[in-house]
Order: C-alpha cells, then sequence, then structure tokens
C-alpha cells in the first residue's frame, strides 16, 4: 500500500513505538509532548541508510527543508494514532 520509501521507513516507526508501548508512555498522553516526538523522529531518521536517499538529501542540503525527516514524522504519528485508538478500544470494550 505505502510506496517502496515509506516501506522502508516503517519497520523503524514500528520498532520505535513497540519501545514506546507501555503503562504511562508520553505516546498516550492526551497532549503527547511535541519536543519528545520531534527528538523521536530525528532518532528515527538518524538510523536511515542515507546512501538509498543520497540525491534526496543533496536536494535538501540545497533548499534547506528537510522534507524526508517530515515524512518520518508523519509515519511517526500516524503509527501512534493507530496505537491508541487500539487501546482506547480495548479499554473502552469498542464501544467508540
Amino acid at each position: 500500500m505505502y510506496p517502496s520509501l515509506a516501506r522502508q521507513i516503517q519497520p523503524l516507526v514500528e520498532e520505535a513505538c513497540d519501545r514506546m508501548e507501555y503503562e504511562g508512555s508520553f505516546m498516550f498522553d492526551e497532549y503527547p509532548d511535541q519536543l519528545t516526538i520531534h527528538r523521536l523522529s530525528r532518532n528515527i531518521y538518524e538510523k536511515m541508510d542515507k546512501k538509498t536517499y543520497q540525491d534526496d538529501v543533496m536536494m535538501q542540503e540545497a533548499t534547506g527543508r528537510n522534507w524526508l525527516e517530515d515524512f518520518v514524522t508523519v509515519m511517526l504519528l500516524n503509527e501512534m494514532y493507530q496505537r491508541r485508538c487500539r487501546r482506547r478500544d480495548r479499554r473502552c470494550g469498542g464501544i467508540f
């Protein structure tokens, strides 16, 4: 369903969310901390193999905007949202 780039990033995002999925985690806060989300997405971005995206990285340096890191953040937020929905459904007995 995802393009090839997203399919390569998805396992890194899932691994990060697996580590955060515990009782009291910031992932399940009503308003997750923006700085923590940014730090986590930056860590995921740093783990990526940059050789694969060499042309994109060079383009980012020219424009100054890091779209690939923004893309990782969007994927992270989407995964967090899905896990929050699953958790809510389990806690509320599927009422919602």
